[in-house]
Formats: structure tokens, C-alpha cells, sequence
């Protein structure tokens, strides 16, 4: 008979504790060490062979817990005895009381191994499942479960039930929504009671059959896209996380409408600056229906164009001789209403050619009266 690997590791091990057995008791007991021998011999394979004897039984469909349990005695008996005996010396203790217990571990694990074998080739016990990773566990525990319950059900392997799981996962939700859906549609007509009824008594999985048969994708599409027409877009300003809608500019009436105010007429032919040209009608702008925008934030008015004090001397008077008084001339070139009365006095001869104004002197060339 060939020699396994098990059966080499139990006979050194038996050895080894047989050993340790014996010397304790020729030690403690005054025996001889050939009788020691025999004795402690016969209680380690009485231990083996009531071990073997469970093995058997449990194989077959029993339990075998009287045998299991002898078996379990006996070991401890001769893992205590190799100890107690060794106890002057810890490491003796340590050693032989050690591979004892080692021997009898390895002696219940293939046991246990043989069990399972049997049990499945029977029939009596279920397939070995796939491993999923413990990567897949941490990350989706309930998927994993669900996963490995359909593989030791169905005998599918890991690819196939992680897709069974997902579908399964995907139908109960589906499930839900439609349950809810229904129970609320007839609640609303007929009681919460009859919502109830209805519920449990359609097969939803039917419903959802029929509705996925039925599913106008066309329409759908269509309704998507009707909503993604860029004239429904409206033109948005992006202003760190604030979206802000773009206000369209606003213009004056006069303009829009082709007329120059009289006074800016006016000053534009004293000034030189520009023409009294016809400004043209402005399209209106199409109306789109957009979000109300909001309040534009305010800027800083434009300043108006430096002239020199010729140039202010005349736009005033020629402001004055259309007919216009001193506040609106002051309010038009944006100037103090003292000024615009010096500038509107009459110059007399013995006055000199410069004048200050805001505290700097300006020179006053071609003016007169």
C-alpha cells in the first residue's frame, strides 16, 4: 500500500507523542519503558480508532456524537499528559503536549474534508461556491450574498450569477415602483383598500412586460428633443457659480425713433465732436420667452469727454441763445451753475487773457463778448 502525505504526518506525530507518553510514564509510574510503551500505545490508537469510527458514521448521514465526543477525551487526556508530565521542563511540556494537540487538529480537519466530499457526492450538501473577491464584498456585500445564494442554487458560476444578481436587483425595483405607482392611481379613485387588493393580485411582472411592449421610445425621443431646440435656449452669462441671464440693451426712444435731442445737437456743432446725422430705426428685438433677469449690477458712469475752455464758452452760449437756462445748461455739460454764469458774462477789455478754473489757469483765446 502506497504511503500518503497524511498518513506520513500521523505517524511521526504519534510517534512523537507516544514518546513524550511514555517516558512520563516510566518516570511518574516506576514502569518499565517497554510495558509504558504498550500501554500508552494502546490508548493513542484506541483514540485514532474511535476517531476513524466517527469519521465513518457521519460519511453514511449520522451524527456520531457519542464516538466524536470519546475521541475528543482521549485526545485531551493525552495532550494534559504529555504537559503535566513535562511540566519541570516548559519546553519539554511545551513540545510533546504541542504535538498532540497538532496530531489530533490535522486528524479533524481531513476528517471534516471527507465528510463534505461524501455529503456532496450524495447529494446531501450543497456545491462549492465561487470566490468573489473580498474587494466585491466591501464594496457591494448584498450583491455578493445574493450572488453566491443563486450560484449555490442554480450552479452558476461567478460571472453568471453576479448578472443573475444585477437582474434580480433591477426587477425588485422595477417591481416597487410599479406597486407604488398602481396602489396611488387607484387609491385616488376607489380607497386605499382596493388599492391594496389590486396590488397583490396583478402580477407586476406582467405589468411591466406589457408596459416595456408598449414603450414609446419615438415619442419620447421626440419629446427630448423638442426641449433641446436652441430658440428655447436662452443666452446665459456664467459669472463664477451664479448663472446670470444677459439683459438686452436698452435704447431711447428718441433714438429709435430717428430724432436727436435738441441741446445734443447743439453741442455737437459748437464742439466739432460729431454730426447731427439721422440715426436709423432699430429693429425690435423678438420676443423670448425667458426666466425674469435679474437686477444688472450698477457700473461707473461714463465720464464725459475733456473740452477746453473755448469750447465750453461757446457750447454754453450757443445752449443759451437756443433758448435753455442756466440749470440746464449747467446739468447738460456737467458743470457747477456759478461756472456757467461766468462763462455766460460778457467779457470786458481790461480782463486778462487766462482764468482759473479748478484752481488752474486756462487760457481764454478768441473769446468775446
Amino acid at each position: 500500500m502506497k504511503l500518503t502525505l497524511n498518513q506520513a504526518f500521523y505517524a511521526v506525530v504519534v510517534t512523537g507523542a507516544l514518546a513524550g507518553a511514555s517516558d512520563v510514564a516510566a518516570d511518574r509510574l516506576g514502569w518499565r519503558l517497554p510495558a509504558a510503551v504498550a500501554v500508552v500505545g494502546a490508548v493513542e490508537f484506541g483514540g485514532v480508532v474511535v476517531s476513524a469510527h466517527a469519521d465513518r458514521r457521519r460519511r453514511i448521514g449520522e451524527r456520531a456524537i457519542s464516538a466524536r465526543v470519546v475521541s475528543a477525551l482521549i485526545a485531551l487526556g493525552a495532550v494534559t499528559v504529555n504537559v503535566w508530565g513535562h511540566i519541570s521542563n516548559p519546553f519539554q511540556a511545551a513540545f510533546f503536549g504541542g504535538l498532540s494537540a497538532l496530531g489530533y487538529a490535522v486528524w479533524l480537519l481531513d476528517s471534516g474534508a471527507r465528510y463534505r466530499d461524501a455529503q456532496r457526492a450524495a447529494g446531501r450538501l450543497e456545491a462549492i461556491p465561487p470566490v468573489y473577491g473580498v474587494w466585491l464584498w466591501l464594496r457591494h456585500p448584498g450583491l455578493a450574498r445574493r450572488a453566491r445564494h443563486l450560484a449555490l442554487t442554480t450552479g452558476a458560476d461567478k460571472l453568471g450569477s453576479l448578472d443573475a444578481a444585477r437582474q434580480q436587483v433591477r426587477t425588485e425595483r422595477r417591481q416597487a415602483a410599479i406597486a407604488a405607482t398602481l396602489r396611488q392611481r387607484i387609491a385616488e379613485r376607489v380607497g386605499p383598500v382596493m388599492a391594496d387588493v389590486a396590488v397583490n393580485t396583478f402580477d407586476l411582472d406582467e405589468v411591466a412586460i406589457r408596459l416595456t411592449r408598449g414603450a414609446d421610445y419615438d415619442g419620447l425621443a421626440a419629446l427630448l428633443a423638442a426641449e433641446l431646440v436652441p430658440a428655447r435656449l436662452a443666452p446665459v452669462t456664467v459669472t463664477g457659480s451664479t448663472v446670470v441671464e444677459r439683459e438686452p440693451e436698452r435704447v431711447p426712444a428718441e433714438i429709435t425713433a430717428g430724432e436727436v435731442p435738441v441741446p445734443m445737437v447743439a453741442f455737437a456743432e459748437v464742439s466739432g465732436q460729431a454730426t447731427a446725422a439721422p440715426v436709423p430705426e432699430i429693429a425690435a428685438v423678438p420676443d423670448v420667452q425667458t426666466p425674469a433677469p435679474r437686477k444688472p449690477r450698477k457700473t461707473a458712469a461714463a465720464s464725459a469727454p475733456k473740452r477746453s475752455a473755448v469750447a465750453t464758452r461757446q457750447a454754453a452760449q450757443a445752449m443759451a441763445s437756443g433758448g435753455m437756462n442756466v440749470p440746464e445748461i449747467a446739468t447738460l455739460l456737467s458743470l457747477s451753475e456759478r461756472y456757467v454764469r461766468q462763462v455766460l458774462a460778457p467779457v470786458r477789455d481790461d480782463q486778462p487773457d487766462t482764468e482759473r478754473i479748478n484752481g488752474a489757469e486756462v487760457e481764454m483765446v478768441g473769446v468775446t463778448a
